[in-house]
């Protein structure tokens, strides 16, 4: 299996949920999309590691909802005692501004407020995420953490990706600040 099928039954495993609320979980560290999900899904069901129940909607088909397994969980636990790879960096953001030698500095102005713009929405969505999983929260009930113990990571995630939200805010308008601007 790649990572992004462990990533997957991981996210699974926390709470079962359909494709689309995959995708929308995985954003927090994984880019991928339904070409990508779908598929491993089927696979996943094919190796007996998730099992899918259809939960009718109204005006709209069918939804799956899957559900890991037992083997599933082993499999996962199985992975999760492996080594863990170096994380993969490709920035294109980083590229540009590794050559911004050859911008002119309205260029370099343009594409620091670009970046600027695109992590205040991150943020926001950020916080809006964390909003509801403070609702499950609620709706779960609380260990003395105040976290059920299947969001935790996902709590831990959610609050390393605000605070890298942040810090490039901060760092944006540092390079903004010395560039002469505001």
């Amino acid at each position: 299996m790649n990572t992004l099928s462990y990533g997957l039954l991981s996210a699974i495993s926390i709470e079962s949920c359909s494709g689309y609320d995959l995708i929308e979980r995985m954003k927090l560290f994984w880019k991928a999309d339904h070409s990508q999900i779908y598929p491993i899904l089927g696979k996943l069901e094919s190796q007996g590691y998730v099992r899918h129940e259809s939960v009718k909607q109204v005006n709209k088909p069918d939804k799956k909802v899957y559900f890991v397994t037992d083997s599933g969980i082993e499999v996962l636990k199985k992975w999760m005692a492996e080594p863990t790879s170096e994380p993969v960096i490709r920035d294109e953001f980083a590229l540009k501004m590794h050559s911004i030698s050859m911008f002119d500095e309205e260029q370099t102005i343009a594409l620091l407020k670009e970046r600027r713009a695109l992590y205040e929405q991150r943020l926001a969505d950020l916080e809006a995420r964390n909003e509801r999983l403070r609702l499950k929260r609620e709706a779960y009930g609380e260990d003395d953490s105040g976290i059920p113990t299947q969001f935790l990571g996902p709590f831990f995630l959610l609050e390393r990706e605000i605070l890298n939200a942040k810090t490039e805010l901060k760092w944006c308008d540092w390079a903004l600040e010395h560039l002469g601007t505001r």
